[in-house]
């Protein structure tokens, strides 16, 4: 039997005490019964929830509640939390689950001032000592003026030199404290992140394992441990960092119209290659392909024309069924269409445009594009998003 923290009455209890228990849905209750811990954790998200000023912030506090509910209870909720939609079916198994309930179990803990606190008492300890070694110093100065009599005008001026270091102690504790919940805070935002990420990974593999179990097991199967090992790569690849040197580089070869030995080792272009069109275009479908088995077809002209075309007509005849969930760090023929439908409806992808890669700029365009006609702002293109994209392009 699973051992937890906390009871079933201690999840009561305290979310009583919140005055959130009737803000649970029967499903978000059942899951509590079944493992506290999981309920408890609900509960700090909906009090977040509950917090919240901003529309982003409480888009964060549901996306680590539908966390929990999908990896312990297999469902979520929808935007508000009263929903419920299961999420597993056959025996799928997510084998992202051990990461994230060590991110989920890190963003449980609550602030804790301790080490600052510590840090804080040796500061203060110094300036005791200095604030007293102040005091006596003036004090004894001041004595000196006077023939060896110690005046009030001389205590005074030796209380106002220790009272400086008192005060000096305070305004360390309270920076002292400042960066430390700062720290927690930057701490959190990076789990989230990691956490987001995950999930990605999670969703895309639970999609395919979906058409294996109703479909076709042994070609699903095969396509479910071809993605699966797709996403991973680009996972632990495809960061900003990486992804930043590659524009350098391409910035850098253009700039200079030949390629150095730095921009070799980075293009795997050899040295000496003259810039044009067609160098940038060759490579880039090479790129594409090594990066991620699929050429879109993609070129330096077809960026440009995508980067002014404003025909709506494009999406003429599409439906969202006919594409993937996709989100950062997919690549391939949708998110190229996906780009050049934000393009059309004006939102801005980074400065190479349409070029099928899911990357930073690409998710701000998804995630205001869906702030502007009322989705759920998560910078994840699905089938809602989608069905939004061809509707205002069709008009």
């Amino acid at each position: 039997m699973a051992s937890y923290t906390y009871t079933y009455e201690d999840f009561v209890k305290k979310a009583t005490a919140a005055g959130l228990l009737e803000s649970f849905s029967d499903a978000d209750l059942r899951l509590a019964q079944a493992n506290p811990d999981a309920g408890m954790s609900l509960l700090s998200y909906k009090q977040d929830y509950a917090a919240a000023s901003t529309a982003e912030a409480r888009s964060l506090a549901n996306a680590g509640a539908e966390q929990i509910r999908s990896i312990y209870g297999g469902y979520t909720a929808g935007a508000d939390g009263s929903g419920y939609y299961l999420t597993d079916s056959g025996s799928y198994t997510n084998e992202y689950e051990a990461q994230e309930r060590s991110l989920l179990e890190a963003l449980s803990q609550s602030f804790s001032a301790d080490e600052a606190e510590d840090l804080w008492q040796d500061y203060r300890k110094t300036y005791i000592r200095e604030g007293q070694r102040a005091y006596a110093d003036s004090l004894g100065t001041a004595a000196a003026q006077t023939g060896g009599v110690a005046s009030t005008a001389a205590v005074t001026a030796a209380q106002q030199a220790q009272n400086y270091y008192t005060a000096q102690a305070a305004d360390k504790k309270a920076e002292l404290y400042q960066q430390a919940y700062e720290n927690y805070l930057a701490g959190r935002t990076q789990a989230l992140d990691e956490l987001e990420l995950l999930d990605q990974l999670n969703a895309a593999a639970a999609s395919v394992y979906q058409t294996n179990y109703v479909n076709q097991q042994d070609a699903a199967q095969q396509a479910y441990e071809n993605q699966t090992a797709a996403a991973q790569q680009a996972y632990e690849n495809q960061t900003t960092a990486t992804q930043q040197t590659y524009e350098n580089a391409l910035t850098k070869w253009e700039a200079y119209g030949y390629v150095t030995a730095d921009i070799a080792e980075t293009l795997g272009l050899p040295v000496g290659t003259a810039y044009s069109t067609q160098a940038y275009n060759t490579w880039y479908q090479a790129y594409q392909e090594a990066v991620s088995g699929v050429y879109t077809g993609q070129t330096l002209t077809d960026t440009v024309n995508a980067e002014t075309s404003d025909t709506p007509s494009i999406a003429a005849g599409d439906s969202a069924a006919a594409h993937s969930q996709i989100a950062t760090g997919s690549m391939g023929s949708d998110v190229y269409t996906m780009q050049t439908y934000l393009l059309a409806l004006g939102y801005h992808c980074g400065d190479k445009g349409a070029d099928g890669t899911f990357g930073s700029a690409t998710r701000a365009a998804v995630r205001a594009f869906q702030a502007d006609y009322n989705l759920k702002v998560d910078g994840i293109c699905g089938k809602n998003t989608w069905a939004a994209l061809i509707a205002a392009l069709n008009g």
